[in-house]
């Protein structure tokens, strides 16, 4: 079969050749890519050569991403585990799509350097007893780091918490070595 898989790039060559048809929903927004250049693109139909523009959608309305858990160190010394949560919107989906090779691994990196910064300058009595405080400032320093890609952070807040311990196993390399059974 391999020797005839050149009829198939005829093909597809060929085809890149025939207008296709994009059609966005209205919760989408979405950029046109074409050689050196990058337009907005909104709801609706939109007719597009292959060999010449490659689209891209995106959802921009409200949408929410928990963050996977991390073991931060609060001002005071103690480890916890945070669970944060952020609802956010695209608001420029050039900025999101254009800026960005993957924009869920962008938000989530981000907002967890963000959370980051949050926990470790405050004690963990403080994560306890001002909790609406806490829930401002992640939402404001989210809001921060996520505006130079075009997202528009609603609300960040904390979903749980909690003081752990954490113990981290260092092994060398030369621990893992394999040797033959002795027959």
């Amino acid at each position: 079969m391999a020797a005839l898989d050149w009829i198939g790039h005829i093909f597809e060559w060929i085809g890149s050749f025939i207008p296709r048809i994009l059609h966005i929903k209205s919760t989408h927004r979405g950029v046109m890519f074409t050689r050196d250049t990058a337009k907005e693109i909104g709801p609706g139909l939109h007719v597009y050569l292959p060999f010449w523009a490659n689209p891209d959608t995106y959802p921009v309305k409200r949408q929410t991403i928990n963050l996977p858990a991390q073991v931060l160190t609060t001002s005071d010394k103690k480890s916890v585990v945070i669970d944060v949560a952020v609802i956010y919107e695209v608001e420029d989906i050039l900025k999101a799509l254009v800026d960005t090779f993957n924009l869920e691994d962008t938000i989530r990196d981000t907002a967890q350097g963000a959370v980051k910064r949050v926990v470790i300058t405050e004690t963990f009595d403080d994560l306890q007893k001002k909790q609406t405080t806490i829930d401002k400032l992640l939402t404001k320093k989210v809001r921060a780091f996520l505006r130079p890609y075009g997202i528009k952070v609603i609300k960040a807040f904390v979903i749980s918490y909690s003081q752990v311990r954490v113990f981290r196993l260092i092994q060398d390399q030369n621990d893992f070595k394999m040797t033959p059974p002795n027959v």
